[in-house]
């Protein structure tokens, strides 16, 4: 009779084991899960709380300059030893508008902006999502491959509600990578940044045709 209460005694033990073990698994995936779910929150607040710094920011700004190159210098604050450049693309035609004068890389943004054509400024502005340099040598991006092995670079298009009107072109030693996280922050930014420039480029025309009256 000992031997067989034994026997169930060890059976029900092996059980419960059995049963801990499992909710011990449970409990730590949905530690996991919480941990991650807050870690994305952090990150979500995070790209807002810069994003409202930003919009903040350019309600002082009137003109095109000075809202890019507030753009800039936002972007450097949220990016690491990175350096951005503004392309603005109007009728097939592309310019370079802005480019960090405190570079911390040593490149010749002149020889940079040769290796885009608008072919690929285009495919650029017609992408949902930001472009890796990889990504813009299959559009057909060309250049001093020596010069551009030098850097790691993403092009982020410029696109509020209709069609993008140019991109911001990030980029950093080679040995730097962009992260996830560093373009979602600028990848945030975009909309407003794009809103801004139609607002400025808009009052521009107002004025122009104000002194046209006024003459």
């Amino acid at each position: 009779m000992d031997k067989e209460q034994n026997k169930q005694a060890r059976q029900v033990i092996a059980k419960l084991r059995k049963l801990t073990e499992e909710q011990a698994k449970k409990i730590d995936i949905l530690c996991n899960d919480i941990i991650g779910a807050h870690g994305d929150f952090s990150r979500q607040l995070g790209n807002l709380a810069f994003a409202v710094r930003f919009y903040e920011s350019l309600l002082a700004q009137s003109d095109i300059g000075a809202v890019l190159a507030t753009a800039a210098e936002s972007i450097r604050s949220a990016v690491a030893d990175c350096n951005a450049a503004v392309f603005l693309v109007d009728r097939g035609r592309f310019e370079l508008h802005v480019a960090d004068e405190d570079s911390p890389l040593d490149i010749d943004i002149g020889r940079l902006e040769a290796c885009f054509t608008s072919e690929v400024a285009d495919s650029i502005c017609r992408s949902n999502r930001a472009c890796s340099l990889n990504d813009m040598f299959e559009m057909g991006l060309t250049g001093n491959l020596s010069e551009l092995s030098r850097i790691c670079a993403a092009a982020v298009p410029l696109r509020s509600c209709g069609p993008a009107m140019g991109f911001i072109l990030l980029y950093r030693r080679s040995e730097e990578k962009l992260r996830p996280d560093e373009l979602a922050r600028v990848v945030a930014i975009a909309p407003g940044l794009c809103r801004a420039i139609e607002a400025c480029a808009s009052h521009s025309v107002r004025d122009q045709k104000g002194i046209q009256k006024g003459s």
